[in-house]
């Protein structure tokens, strides 16, 4: 039987990290875009939320963070789970 989830790993995996830094630029600068505004990069999920401080949220397939930083920045404790190791490298920013 094949092993669809290894495959699908390597293929997830190829090159995620420099796809992320072409798309975003580098984890500092989208930290500060961040930092600025981190409301403005949840939009969508406001009518859901009065607020975010205090929440416990799971971030299933949470990438390289842009949804998880801004969440935790409001304050509200994020667990991100993702297939992808070397995406911690663009969420894990100072």
């Amino acid at each position: 039987m094949m092993d669809y989830s290894s495959g699908n790993k390597r293929a997830w995996e190829y090159n995620a990290y420099e796809f992320w830094l072409k798309e975003e630029g580098p984890p500092s600068k989208k930290a500060d875009k961040i930092r600025e505004n981190p409301a403005s990069m949840l939009k969508k999920y406001s009518a859901y939320f009065d607020t975010y401080e205090g929440r416990k949220i799971a971030n299933i397939c949470g990438s390289c963070g842009k949804k998880a930083v801004p969440l935790a920045v409001l304050g509200a404790e994020v667990t991100v789970f993702d297939i992808l190791q070397d995406n911690r490298r663009s969420a894990l920013f100072p």
